[in-house]
């Protein structure tokens, strides 16, 4: 398997990837449904080991659109899958869902593939309820370097998720197609009673940032303590990574309330 989502979407449906490429990028970002320590490493996602690929041998390659078409020998190496979350403007959960299903009947796995949905549809459904009642805007970003952070909105798999519990999005702004922005930390000036939902790989980057930037410990949210800092976690993934950010949020903002 040469992408993150397509691995996972794989997992949910209980087979097992031979090989997949950015292996520890995997276990670092998506982490669940988890990833056995038997699977071969294929190099970038961008640029993938198409030798080690050809050894392998493998019946069938998972590999996002942009890479089935851009690598024009992977047909020679095997039949290709794909999927298209966010090739529809808005709605990712329910692409993610209507792309999991069809894969699921494209590899006999329909019953995996519900099972896997009617999971995800629970934490979000367990997630709403944790947090009626909650009032506050959430910014959900991370830091891609000290002055620029990676913000999801419009278009975006979690903004979805946010939508289904009930909970209003803070930011507003532009997005991509694939539901984020980068912005400068003043752009999060405006908003007086966000709560931060902190995307990145752990308290450390925060705590880095507050040494450093009077602007961020300046925002409403930093200075009456707002921030919730969630476990890694794709925010380009699929219903399996939709569902993982409903529990931990759920939970995080009932905590808050």
């Amino acid at each position: 398997m040469l992408d993150w989502t397509l691995a996972e979407m794989a997992l949910s449906l209980n087979l097992v990837p031979v090989a997949l490429t950015e292996v520890a990028g995997y276990r670092a970002w998506v982490g669940e449904p988890l990833l056995p320590t038997d699977v071969v490493e294929l190099g970038l996602r961008g640029n993938p080991n198409l030798e080690m690929l050809v050894q392998i041998a493998p019946d069938l390659i998972l590999a996002n659109e942009n890479q089935e078409a851009s690598i024009s020998l992977l047909p020679q190496i095997a039949p290709c899958l794909s999927a298209s979350i966010y090739a529809v403007t808005g709605s990712p959960y329910m692409h993610a869902a209507s792309e999991l299903r069809r894969l699921g009947g494209r590899l006999d796995r329909i019953s995996e593939a519900e099972a896997a949905i009617a999971t995800s549809d629970r934490a979000i459904a367990r997630a709403a309820e944790q947090v009626a009642g909650f009032s506050c805007p959430v910014y959900l970003a991370r830091f891609v370097d000290p002055d620029h952070l990676m913000i999801f909105g419009r278009n975006s798999l979690f903004q979805d998720v946010l939508d289904r519990m009930g909970v209003a999005n803070a930011w507003q702004g532009a997005t991509s197609a694939w539901g984020f922005g980068i912005v400068g930390i003043d752009a999060l000036v405006c908003e007086k009673e966000a709560h931060l939902l902190y995307l990145g790989l752990g308290a450390q980057d925060l705590e880095q940032i507050a040494a450093t930037s009077a602007v961020w410990r300046s925002l409403a949210f930093v200075r009456q303590k707002r921030i919730s800092i969630l476990p890694s976690m794709w925010f380009f993934g699929g219903v399996a990574s939709a569902g993982r950010f409903a529990d931990h949020a759920g939970m995080a903002l009932a905590e808050s309330k």
